[in-house]
């Protein structure tokens, strides 16, 4: 069962339009294990959200009950997966695995270098990935995410982006009226 799951991923990789059937046809007909570790440690969750297909991931998520927290071998979460997409970062799949009621977005891995979402969010340089992240988290819990990475010596050419980045994102959420101001 792992080497079909495993070949299906290897069709996902090649064709730029998944189709819906297979992904029923390897889950529901064959029974293969939603958490089948394939492809470098990675869960078929994990690949659906890196290549883009959103309706993919929704179907395992909310049909089939992928784990949403679930990690690799480096400890990166399909969210992380998500912000730093191989093809193209997608909001809407970034917003489908936030909206989830069980995802972790303080989940770190077991290496110190796993960063917090919201540092990948900078690194991508979509702002609307940064205001999805920043409207879930403190501003104490920001401050200290900042101060991580700015420890973080590989990330030392990218603190200033991302600092420049989240200041951006803060302000504009100030300007933005409250429901209870309406």
């Amino acid at each position: 069962m792992e080497q079909i799951a495993s070949d299906w991923v290897s069709h996902l990789y090649r064709t730029s339009t998944p189709d819906i059937s297979d992904l029923y046809f390897l889950f529901d007909t064959l029974g293969a294990d939603v958490e089948t570790r394939i492809y470098n440690g990675r869960t078929p969750l994990m690949l659906l959200v890196d290549i883009g297909w959103t309706e993919g991931a929704r179907i395992l998520l909310y049909e089939f009950n992928a784990i949403i927290n679930a990690q690799d071998p480096l400890g990166l979460t399909p969210l992380v997966y998500a912000l730093t997409s191989s093809r193209q970062p997608s909001l809407p799949i970034v917003e489908l695995l936030l909206s989830h009621p069980d995802v972790n977005i303080h989940m770190r891995g077991p290496r110190f270098l796993i960063q917090h979402p919201l540092h990948y969010a900078c690194l991508s340089g979509e702002e609307g990935f940064v205001h999805l992240l920043l409207a879930m988290i403190t501003e104490k819990e920001i401050l200290k995410e900042i101060l991580f990475t700015t420890k973080s010596t590989c990330y030392q050419e990218n603190i200033e982006k991302s600092r420049i980045l989240i200041q951006k994102a803060l302000s504009a959420m100030q300007k933005r009226p409250r429901p209870d101001d309406l």
